[in-house]
């Protein structure tokens, strides 16, 4: 609550003054609640949440606790019922840790309702803020084309960037799936990686047989300065390989297809065409020449 007090006076000279003061203060109702974490955590790692009550008012109270650390945490916290005397505290704690690292995270208040005088009042908690420290991988893979024809080559590229803000040393294996031979690239690959940064790997595939390629899911493996483990997993994708005998020649047909339309239909000559005219200037001088044979 913020107080303003205002005077109003008259000095000697007859002018008027206006002075003001401010004041602040906080009116708590008979419970108190705090919620209290570690501010600085190691991504992986298991934490207290203390949500601490106290009653500072006159009689005893039936308090309903509610918590949650919010979607960004892994820990489940069930509603509790508690009964606090006057002038008692009482602490309820459980464990949580962050799905991933980051900087300012927060977390959700706790809530506790409680009747006074008949009326049902309810307090929240601060929301406190954390900064959760480790490294973290996204992966992502791509397997180009869809389809070819036994025989052809497939190209698989995998991107691993390190979104988290700190070290990690990683490793992954990957298999040579059934009906491919793998051209370029290695199985196997341990390497580090900055925060922020991306490694990218690229695999050439040789389909030997028709049918369909998969490539079987992966794990990739990292861990922290601390010796902490984690990995991320790839799901499975995969191209169809097509039987080279039976598949249709596509250019050749396309080629025959050119031919035909760009080849001009004949058309019927018609009577003033210049071809029908020097039909019959033809005629009529072979005419002339038989009939002026035969009279000479």
């Amino acid at each position: 609550m913020d107080i303003l007090a205002t005077a109003t006076f008259r000095g000697q000279d007859d002018r008027m003054f206006i002075s003001q003061a401010h004041a602040s203060f906080r009116i708590d109702g008979p419970l108190l609640l705090h919620k209290r974490v570690d501010e600085a955590q190691r991504f992986g790692e298991m934490y207290y949440v203390s949500n601490v009550l106290r009653n500072i008012g006159n009689r005893t109270l039936l308090v309903r606790l509610e918590d949650s650390a919010g979607i960004g945490f892994e820990g489940s916290f069930q509603p509790k019922d508690l009964e606090i005397r006057a002038g008692e505290s009482q602490s309820v704690s459980y464990q949580m840790r962050a799905r991933r690292p980051g900087e300012g995270q927060v977390i959700l208040p706790a809530k506790a309702s409680f009747i006074w005088n008949g009326e049902r009042y309810q307090v929240s908690s601060e929301s406190p803020i954390v900064s959760v420290y480790g490294p973290f991988l996204e992966v992502t893979r791509q397997i180009r084309p869809n389809s070819v024809e036994a025989g052809q080559l497939l190209e698989v590229s995998m991107g691993v960037k390190n979104t988290g803000n700190r070290f990690a040393g990683a490793s992954f294996h990957m298999d040579t799936p059934d009906g491919a031979d793998m051209v370029s690239g290695r199985a196997e690959e341990r390497f580090r990686l900055a925060p922020g940064e991306t490694k990218t790997f690229d695999y050439s595939l040789r389909s030997t047989r028709p049918g369909k390629i998969v490539l079987s899911p992966i794990s990739v493996r990292f861990r922290d300065v601390y010796g902490h483990e984690f990995q991320t997993d790839v799901p499975s994708t995969s191209a169809t390989v097509i039987d080279k005998a039976a598949a249709p020649n596509s250019s050749h047909s396309a080629g025959l297809a050119a031919e035909v339309e760009s080849a001009p239909a004949a058309e019927p000559a018609s009577v003033g065409s210049p071809l029908t005219s020097i039909l019959y200037a033809f005629m009529l001088v072979s005419v002339g020449y038989i009939v002026f044979g035969r009279f000479c």
